[in-house]
């Protein structure tokens, strides 16, 4: 028996023999009924516990037990309501073998799932006796914190590969890069929204062993994963490894081979250190001129493909970068006669990456709308810097999607993760919506697992790593630190409802199309401009309304309005937002209730959800009742008691009595006025298409420019809709590649 299976064992057997002296506090999606990981509950003294990985916290404090202890509830993603002072936290009465749930609101899109990685992923679940999900939920391979992961479907398994890996046994680990298995779901796995039993790959005392065999001194990281046939027929693994010195820079760089027998990988292939156009980062397969290829970067990473042949990505100058730079000149941009920029997949020409298209800008060599990465946040309309993530083919959304993470390293400031798609693996990538996000803390190398995508990839899973590195975190959260954690995204969320490119095609009567026209059609090729940006018609959505493109006499006019047995070409913004007048008690209220001798007794917020005549509690611990006839009635939960109120609905405003749970004596007068929220914000991104009708056809033009300056055009007085602008003058897009789907 290793030293970290005794461990293990005996740390198992310790904790089993004691569940009935811990408190449990269960903190759950009040939504999902989910456990929520990496909630911070605070006492009044300071004495801080995190939730583990199934949101459950194991509390046994001497001094405290027997006690009503209170603590504050804060979880970056989720919320729990304040109360009258403005404090977010509850009190509980703590018996030793007692429990408690608390319930939080989830207000980012992602949902956050657990740890993968580190000690003591369950370890309160272990604590209070429960049965943890996983086969080893306290250590695994003497693993305390990790970088990472990437990962690839290889022979029938799930392979993980992780960077530099902390030990337990000292502050130093592995620096040569972690790996292990997991099945697949389909092949006895476990679902992923339950969890993943991570096999290591390890040394005979139990710790993780190095993944790249690869001499000389410093760190050795890898990216680029490909799984190819060699020329004897076998399937191999393949990946790009980095050896770096002290400051990080590279010594040397080239391609490795997995050695199934060694559990590790050699060398196959040094490559110069100057090389521009390696494989790196999580690549994806694509077909393009009956050739497969596999393709790597992401947004402001420069677009890199070979051929998915043994020897061809063996050879540097088999690799092509998607560019705007001339072919062999260097940082000189490629024009046509026009003085449009070309941009294509080119040999022997320089990748085009965030930073150089800044340079250039600043230079004033390329303008502004030139540039091809035009990320923006849909909801502010900034630009959006992308540092690192993935993107694969989705069948559900019909589109490519990408997972990053906005760059924010050496800001002091903490993560944001973004959700974005595009018609074609380059692009056009313009809008992107923030899905997750840590206030101070970093969350890095996100990136998708599209082997676990559920429903036909209507949910997907992401993973990256959580640490204080690069962040303004004031202090390392304990276990949670430098490890891994999974999300949850359910893209059919109608808050995931983006712009998607609208084509102008050839030709005088100026059609419009989307993707899925352009393919039916086999139309590739012939757009001419992409004027504007609108949701998709099949997208989940809420708050659009349905634009048609009605044909009559050879002419397209968009129109809010159907013609018999027309299909929608995309939703829009309504031409002017229309008045939200609230009915019934549903929403948000400011109240106050007092005591029987009309002294003020307490100020608390209220947000309740009326579904036909029954309503329901949001805030604070919940509760429930009925309006019926423009009465209310409620039984209002508040930590361990309850109260009935029961009052009308009259001028907007709600008012009547209270009562105890304690009789009469517990009882007074309540009233709620609407809280006074601010408009919701309209995205700088987003502006009025107009009509504009040729004088010598009768023919339409659609513009978000609101003064179209051409010869014998006569605009509408009013907008048709309301739709996204185009931030970029150039097409960024490759129809020609499809995806390769593999079967798994």
């Amino acid at each position: 028996m290793t030293r970290w299976s005794a461990f293990l064992a005996v740390s198992a057997v310790l904790l089993s023999q004691t569940p009935h002296s811990y408190f449990v506090i269960s903190v759950v999606d009040e939504a999902t009924g989910r456990g929520v990981p990496l909630v911070e509950l605070k006492t009044v003294d300071d004495v801080t516990w995190y939730a583990d990985s199934n949101g459950l916290v194991a509390f046994h404090e001497p001094g405290m037990m027997g006690r009503r202890v209170f603590f504050f509830i804060k979880a970056d993603g989720y919320e729990y309501p304040k109360d009258g002072l403005g404090y977010r936290g509850r009190a509980f009465e703590v018996k030793a073998g007692g429990s408690a749930v608390v319930k939080l609101k989830r207000t980012e899109i992602a949902e956050r799932l657990y740890r993968l990685t580190g000690e003591g992923m369950y370890r309160d679940t272990v604590m209070a006796g429960r049965q943890p999900p996983i086969e080893r939920p306290l250590v695994n391979g003497g693993v305390s914190g990790m970088d990472g992961p990437q990962t690839t479907v290889y022979r029938g398994k799930v392979y993980w590969f992780f960077g530099d890996t902390s030990a337990i046994d000292y502050p130093l680990g592995n620096f040569a890069s972690t790996g292990g298995t997991s099945e697949l779901p389909q092949h006895g796995g476990l679902n992923p929204s339950v969890g993943v039993n991570l096999h290591y790959f390890v040394r005979p005392d139990g710790f993780v062993k190095p993944m790249l065999d690869i001499p000389g001194e410093g760190p050795k990281w890898m990216g680029g994963l490909m799984v190819l046939t060699d020329r004897s027929g076998r399937e191999r693994l393949l990946t790009q490894y980095r050896r770096v010195q002290q400051d990080m820079a590279a010594k040397e760089i080239g391609l490795a081979v997995f050695d199934d027998d060694a559990q590790a990988f050699h060398k196959l292939v040094e490559f110069p250190l100057n090389a521009k156009t390696v494989p790196d980062g999580r690549p994806f397969l694509v077909r393009s001129g009956g050739e497969d290829y596999y393709q790597f970067g992401l947004l402001t990473l420069p677009w890199v493909r070979v051929k998915a042949d043994w020897d061809a990505v063996q050879h540097l100058e088999n690799y092509e970068v998607y560019t705007c730079y001339k072919p062999g000149a260097g940082a000189e941009l490629e024009r046509d006669a026009e003085g449009k920029l070309v941009c294509g997949w080119k040999r022997n020409a320089d990748p085009m990456g965030w930073d150089e298209q800044k340079s250039l800008a600043a230079s004033g060599k390329l303008k502004a709308q030139e540039g091809m990465w035009q990320v923006h946040d849909v909801d502010g309309g900034q630009q959006v810097e992308v540092r690192n993530g993935s993107a694969f083919w989705n069948e559900y959304r019909k589109r490519w999607i990408a997972i990053f993470e906005r760059n924010g390293w050496g800001r002091e400031t903490g993560s944001s993760i973004y959700f974005a798609e595009a018609d074609t693996p380059v692009g056009p990538w313009v809008y992107a919506k923030k899905v997750a996000g840590f206030e101070h803390y970093t969350f890095y190398w996100p990136g998708q697992l599209p082997y676990f995508d559920k429903k036909g990839g209507r949910t997907i899973y992401f993973a990256g790593t959580y640490s204080d590195s690069f962040s303004s975190a004031p202090f390392p959260t304990p276990r949670y630190n430098y490890n891994v954690i999974m999300y949850r995204l359910a893209l059919d969320d109608p808050r995931l409802a983006l712009p998607a490119p609208i084509y102008r095609m050839t030709g005088t009567n100026s059609r419009y199309l989307m993707r899925e026209g352009m393919e039916a059609e086999g139309a590739w090729g012939k757009q001419e401009s992409i004027p504007f940006f609108a949701v998709p018609p099949q997208a989940v959505n809420t708050g659009l309304i349905p634009i048609f493109a009605v044909q009559s006499n050879n002419r397209t006019t968009l129109s809010a309005k159907a013609s018999a047995g027309s299909a929608a070409l995309f939703y829009a913004l309504p031409a002017t937002a229309p008045p939200q007048i609230p009915q019934g008690p549903g929403g948000k209220w400011s109240c106050t209730a007092q005591t029987g001798d009309g002294a003020d007794f307490t100020n608390f917020p209220l947000d309740l959800s009326l579904t036909g005549e029954t309503v329901r509690v949001m805030s604070g611990d919940g509760g429930s009742g009925s309006f019926k006839g423009g009465e209310l009635r409620l039984r209002l939960k508040t930590g361990d008691e309850s109260y009935d109120l029961s009052g009308a609905l009259k001028d907007g405003e709600l008012t009547g009595i209270w009562r105890g749970r304690q009789g009469d004596k517990e009882r007074g007068r309540w009233s709620c006025k609407r809280s006074v929220e601010a408009e919701p914000a309209v995205s700088p991104a987003v502006l009025p298409l107009f009509e504009y009708t040729r004088a010598a056809d009768g023919s339409h033009v659609y513009s978000t420019d609101p003064d179209l300056r051409q010869p014998g055009l006569n605009r509408s007085a009013e907008p048709v809709c309301r739709v996204w602008r185009t931030p970029m003058s150039q097409m960024i897009l490759d129809a020609q590649e499809k995806p390769v789907i593999v079967n798994r």
